[in-house]
């Protein structure tokens, strides 16, 4: 005969509660486990971070209030493929820009050349001159073959044609943008690309951009050769034959 009760206590509901008591015991060692696991990778992180900001000489960047972020005044990791390039810049605690952040970018060092105040990553003023020496060097016609890659892989789906940013991680269908290769006036939909064809076909710094519309399996990339500047969506990823350069960012 199963004994019930002994000395007025219920052994079903003291064995019910002891069960409950060890489940719930057994549930705050493993949450235990679980915060202490996530602080340890919270402090790795934190540990590469402030590694990877003490290597970076805040003097050479360039500070872009709209999307917090710090960027480069010079290009870096040149002739890479667009995949490679991304791999490098993760490395070292990089990002790429984003076409919209590119133009955004873009259009803070053109007021800059007209009197706007710029500021590196420290906060100190970043001189007319050396503004207008970047604006130049990533917009004005020349000789020798300027290019940078940018963050936007096209990708095709049965829906229509999507953009993945932040290296492939982010991805959103593809909103109304030009679809001709044609010169286009800067103005620019949230992804950045452009809205309106120019009334001018012939280029004209400032005022208009060269344009390449996005295909599927292709990426972005900005160049600059001796006939104009123009914004590429249709770059093979894999090419790295036009020495391409990207303009390291970092948020703030």
């Amino acid at each position: 005969m199963k004994i019930k009760e002994i000395f007025g206590i219920n052994l079903e509901e003291k064995q019910k509660e002891l069960e409950k008591k060890l489940a719930e015991e057994e549930r705050q060692e493993k949450l235990n486990k679980l915060r202490k696991k996530r602080q340890t990778k919270t402090e790795a992180t934190q540990s590469i971070q402030e590694k990877v900001m003490s290597n970076i000489n805040l003097e050479n960047y360039i500070k872009l209030p709209q999307h917090n972020l710090y960027v480069g005044k010079n290009k870096i990791l040149h002739n890479l493929t667009w995949q490679n390039t991304w791999n490098e810049l993760e490395k070292q605690g990089l990002q790429m820009l984003t076409i919209k952040q590119f133009m955004d970018f873009l259009e803070l060092l053109r007021q800059g050349t007209q009197g706007k105040l710029i500021y590196n990553s420290k906060g100190n003023q970043i001189s007319g001159q050396e503004i207008k020496a970047i604006y130049n060097e990533i917009t004005k016609k020349r000789s020798l073959w300027g290019a940078e890659w940018l963050d936007a892989y096209f990708e095709q789906q049965q829906d229509g044609l999507y953009i993945l940013t932040q290296n492939k991680k982010h991805k959103e269908k593809l909103e109304n943008c030009i679809e001709k290769v044609c010169y286009v006036e800067l103005k620019f939909n949230s992804q950045g690309l452009p809205t309106k064809k120019s009334s001018n076909q012939e280029y004209k710094q400032g005022k208009n951009i060269h344009y390449y519309y996005p295909r599927g399996g292709r990426v972005a990339g900005f160049y600059a050769d001796y006939n104009r500047d123009f914004l590429d969506c249709s770059r093979d990823p894999k090419s790295s034959s036009s020495a391409p350069g990207v303009r390291g960012a970092k948020k703030i």
